[in-house]
């Protein structure tokens, strides 16, 4: 790949931007990387770094079942109930979304520091959820020691971070646009993750409109620009 400097980050993506073969191998090389970074991640998670999950390295191979092939989706934040983490656990009672993760093999990591006796909560219910459907310790897995010095582990491993909080909405009649009642401060264990090639699934508080852009795609499916994907809760 040949070398390009540029000390400007406008300036380095545009110059990407003219060049489709130096761009594609940018992406290559970046792809590459990532796949060391989930590595990284899975070898910590097997070992402990981010507390027990209930699986070990030997009952993977047993079950045929290979992490790094697997697409990782990260909810992983202060377990507090504005956050809501309780939103992602309520979605595997639903029989078809739970069929869905199983089939496509995707993994769902939720949980993080514990705040109040809510992480608490949240923790039995996954694991009544394990004792309903024991495949699902494979593809939601609660992570319960989270903090400064291992986040970052979490946030180059993942393949998407999630980011969701309860604000109030309401649309305005004038610009038939929803406006936002309350933000929330910017997480500084997020600040971090889009930086590292894993998209965002958030919704739209404080933090986020200046980081997400929404996903645009061709007539293919192709990605063709933006960083993420924004979710609105329907009451």
């Amino acid at each position: 790949m040949q070398e390009l400097k540029e000390s400007n980050y406008a300036l380095f993506f545009a110059k990407l931007n003219q060049d489709a073969t130096l761009k594609s191998e940018f992406i290559s090389g970046l792809l590459e990387i990532k796949k060391v970074q989930k590595e990284r991640f899975i070898e910590d998670l097997l070992k402990g770094t981010f507390g027990e999950i209930g699986i070990s390295r030997e009952e993977l191979g047993k079950q045929g079942i290979d992490l790094s092939g697997r697409p990782f989706f990260t909810f992983v934040r202060r377990v507090v109930r504005y956050k809501c983490p309780d939103f992602i656990i309520d979605l595997f009672y639903d029989p078809g979304f739970r069929k869905r993760i199983v089939e496509s093999g995707a993994v769902i990591f939720i949980g993080g520091r514990r705040f109040d006796s809510f992480y608490d909560d949240q923790l039995q219910r996954v694991k009544r959820l394990y004792g309903q459907f024991p495949e699902l310790k494979y593809h939601l897995i609660f992570i319960s020691n989270h903090n400064v010095f291992n986040s970052w582990i979490i946030q180059q491993g993942t393949d998407f971070g999630g980011m969701l909080s309860i604000l109030e909405e309401r649309l305005d009649p004038l610009t038939e646009e929803y406006i936002r009642i309350g933000s929330e401060a910017g997480p500084t264990s997020y600040c971090n993750a889009q930086q590292n090639l894993a998209p965002t699934i958030a919704t739209c508080d404080g933090v986020i409109p200046e980081r997400v852009k929404p996903i645009q795609t061709d007539a293919q499916g192709r990605v063709t620009a933006g960083t993420g994907y924004f979710v609105r809760y329907i009451k």
